[in-house]
């Protein structure tokens, strides 16, 4: 599958892995701006409970924007888009780097697709999805691009930008293995935020 990233409208207009699981540094440093470009991601870590992971081939996150800072950012400044002028090199940026790194914790991965929803305000939302191998028990993944809380005028307190994380996985065949519920993960995070894999 071709890498690629879309954005749907406008608001306003219209994982290198060992196969064992390995436990969550809780010790790192935030990585607000990591990408370059006053753009950062955040980490989730996959664990199971009543659904295994095992045979996840793909796996679809979603950073819900809701009505937060990141929201209102795209809204009056959509030239940060995906499809806009300045966010589109970011964002092809990111394909490359999601899942580029030796750090151990992170699963083996390829981002396949980046892309945004932005209609609505209230269901605003970005989504990453990864062709991912090997075992996903304890491992990282990468969600962004995402703004500076300076580029996006956003307060830390409020979490990522008012919004949630979720994710689901499936196999080659399409039939979806497992899906979390949404937590909501500060931007400044100074670990991975857990996802806990259920039944569908």
């Amino acid at each position: 599958m071709g890498k690629h990233f879309t954005v749907v409208g406008l608001l306003g207009l219209g994982l290198l892995a060992a196969c064992e699981p390995v436990e969550p540094n809780t010790t790192r440093e935030s990585n607000i701006g990591a990408l370059g470009n006053d753009h950062g991601y955040v980490e989730v870590t996959l664990t199971s409970d009543s659904a295994s992971l095992d045979g996840t081939d793909v796996v679809e996150a979603r950073l819900h924007y809701g009505s937060g800072c990141f929201a209102s950012f795209y809204r009056v400044s959509p030239e940060w888009s995906a499809e806009g002028e300045r966010g589109g090199p970011i964002f092809d940026d990111a394909i490359a780097s999601l899942c580029d790194s030796s750090d151990l914790e992170l699963a083996s991965c390829e981002v396949i697709d980046i892309r945004q929803e932005l209609i609505r305000l209230s269901t605003s939302k970005l989504i990453v999805t990864f062709e991912v191998e090997g075992s996903l028990e304890g491992r990282t993944l990468r969600i962004g691009p995402l703004p500076t809380p300076t580029l996006a005028d956003c307060d830390l307190s409020t979490g990522v930008g008012g919004g949630s994380i979720d994710a689901w996985g499936r196999n080659d065949d399409g039939a979806v293995l497992w899906q979390t519920g949404q937590v909501s993960v500060p931007l400044d995070q100074d670990r991975p935020a857990p996802l806990l894999a259920d039944r569908p």
